[in-house]
């Protein structure tokens, strides 16, 4: 059974890394890629401080995009 997909994530050790990205979904593609640190996507409490992160996660999404705007390579 195959699924359709917009984004593969690596899991190394306990770090995740973004592999892919795929804008317009297209069936059966085969998408070479290597993992570079660049894509490594941090955890929340590397980007947040202990009181955003204390929010309930529904309040805490609303302070999400503010990592991106203080790190235009997220």
């Amino acid at each position: 059974m195959s699924l359709p997909f917009h984004l593969i994530f690596v899991q190394l050790e306990d770090k995740f890394y973004l592999t892919a990205l795929q804008h317009i979904y297209t069936s059966s593609v085969i998408i070479p890629t290597k993992i570079a640190r660049s894509q490594y996507c941090p955890y929340i409490r590397e980007l947040f401080n202990q009181t955003l992160i204390a929010y309930p996660i529904l309040r805490r999404i609303k302070y999400y995009h503010l990592a991106c705007v203080k790190d235009s390579t997220l």
